[in-house]
């Protein structure tokens, strides 16, 4: 028998797109809260215990903003990309995709707290999946897996430069919120 293959599933990086291409093409893999393929985003503490190879996909944060801010638009009225940078950012209703796979601590606190308070609750050092692969990159997760298809492409947010969303503030302001994705995930700092 072989190991299960488990996806994290975190929001706005092309999840739903992942599970879409693995059930495509007859891919055996656990997604979700429980062992069917529910698609729920899980946070891989869930499964620290599991016997199972775990793997995640990851997204440039800019542009992982932007698709929240395109999703989001229709729910919370009609509001600038600054305006929602600004604030859904201050209220931590963002966090940061490496805090969906390392290890929250022991007296994780929850409710609402700045975002370097919010980095504090995690060790760093204890990351939870056995492998991370970038959207901007899925010809590496088709290698790993071994599977020729194309991807499908499902709830595809609108094509956009991030350079006709950020000035330079909000670029700094991203940069700052999410700088544990940057520095841990390998993304340039630039635009």
């Amino acid at each position: 028998m072989t190991t299960p293959v488990r996806f994290i599933h975190i929001e706005k990086c092309g999840g739903t797109s992942v599970a879409k291409f693995f059930e495509q093409n007859n891919f055996d893999f656990l997604m979700g809260k429980n062992l069917k393929k529910n698609k729920k985003h899980s946070h891989a503490a869930m499964f620290e215990n599991e016997d199972s190879f775990k793997f995640t996909v990851v997204r440039n944060p800019y542009t992982r903003l932007i698709s929240f801010y395109n999703y989001s638009k229709n729910k919370i009225g009609d509001c600038t990309f600054d305006y929602f940078v600004r604030h859904k950012l201050s209220e931590n209703l963002i966090t940061p995709q490496v805090m969906k796979i390392h290890k929250p601590v022991e007296d994780f606190q929850f409710g609402p707290m700045p975002i370097r308070d919010l980095e504090k609750q995690y060790h760093w050092d204890k990351i939870l999946v056995d492998k991370i692969f970038k959207l901007e990159n899925l010809t590496e997760l088709k290698n790993w897996f071994k599977i020729d298809d194309d991807f499908p492409i499902e709830n595809k947010s609108i094509e956009a430069d991030p350079k006709n969303y950020y000035d330079y503030e909000l670029e700094k302001i991203v940069y700052e919120h999410f700088k544990k994705d940057f520095v841990i995930l390998g993304y340039s700092a630039d635009l």
